[in-house]
């Protein structure tokens, strides 16, 4: 359970580091509106699947350390 909650956080980071690359290369480009939008719509998202990753994390290792 715990190798299966590393790997979900894992791609939860690389997802919000292509996020924000993202956004930089949009912005790098003008295109100001379209990071906005971005934003408004991916960041909250964003936040909240880290919330939860990060609790499946937590989760997984009070688990494997009560197993034992």
């Amino acid at each position: 359970m715990f190798n299966l909650a590393s790997r979900v956080f894992k791609y939860c980071m690389l997802a919000i580091f292509g996020f924000t690359v993202a956004c930089l290369i949009a912005a790098i480009f003008g295109v100001f509106s379209h990071v906005e939008t971005m934003m408004e719509f991916l960041g909250g998202l964003l936040a909240r699947l880290t919330t939860l990753t990060l609790c499946f994390l937590v989760s997984a290792a009070i688990f494997e350390s009560l197993r034992r």
